[in-house]
């Protein structure tokens, strides 16, 4: 059996994550200083504890920036597209696919696929009384 014990830190602080390793240096990254251990650095007292709300904020700001460049991305797909893939497209949005799915099996020609409800193997998982994958 194995049991945890609680380390005490101490010694002086040092920096552990060198900037270099701890920015991904995209575009508008934001650097966010937390004056913390490494451990602690993630654990926030609550929702008006100032490294959280910064945090927060930068989540949120990233989250913004996402939603307008796809917005951007999907008006400049529809400038490019032909006025055939526009209409394409519109007609595939609007399928009705369950009246379409209800149509096509009253449709469908007699005895269609019910081979399968005599198969020796379907048989034997139907009784079973366990349900395995087939």
């Amino acid at each position: 059996m194995s049991s945890t014990k609680t380390l005490e830190r101490n010694g002086e602080f040092v920096e552990m994550v060198r900037e270099f390793s701890a920015l991904l240096y995209l575009p508008n990254e934001h650097r966010v200083p937390i004056e913390s251990n490494h451990t602690d650095m993630v654990k926030f007292l609550d929702p008006l504890d100032i490294a959280y709300r910064a945090v927060v904020a930068h989540i949120k700001g990233y989250r913004d920036e996402i939603v307008e460049m796809s917005d951007a991305r999907k008006k400049t797909v529809d400038r490019q597209l032909t006025d055939e893939a526009r209409n394409c497209l519109k007609s595939l949005n609007g399928l009705d696919y369950e009246s379409r799915r209800d149509d096509l099996c009253l449709k469908r020609e007699e005895n269609t696929c019910e081979w399968i409800l005599n198969d020796e193997r379907y048989q034997r998982w139907t009784q079973a009384d366990e349900q395995p994958i087939l």
